[in-house]
């Protein structure tokens, strides 16, 4: 079911990368469901550290698709995500 959750997230946020072109490729995109006590290790959306969301037992990990960085983070208690385009390159979740 994760894996299917996560695969459906890159295909949108490809499919999203086609329908813009700005910096910040896409809106927030929340997960399906909300989670009490959501941490994020990167403090929000910093696309210069690859950052971890966590709630209940669930893990995020920032990624690197397609040259995009995929940045999740909390949202209340909601984990969301959004696609960013890096200045340079993307690499092991974080913009470099």
């Amino acid at each position: 079911m994760r894996k299917l959750l996560i695969i459906s997230l890159i295909a949108l946020s490809l499919v999203l990368v086609g329908c813009k072109n700005t910096s910040v490729t896409g809106g927030a995109v929340a997960i399906d469901k909300m989670i009490e006590g959501c941490k994020d290790s990167d403090g929000g959306i910093d696309k210069n550290i690859k950052g971890i969301v966590s709630a209940g037992d669930e893990d995020y990990a920032d990624s690197c698709v397609a040259g995009l960085l995929i940045e999740y983070y909390c949202d209340g208690d909601k984990i969301v995500n959004q696609n960013m385009r890096c200045p340079n390159k993307c690499r092991n979740g974080k913009c470099i």
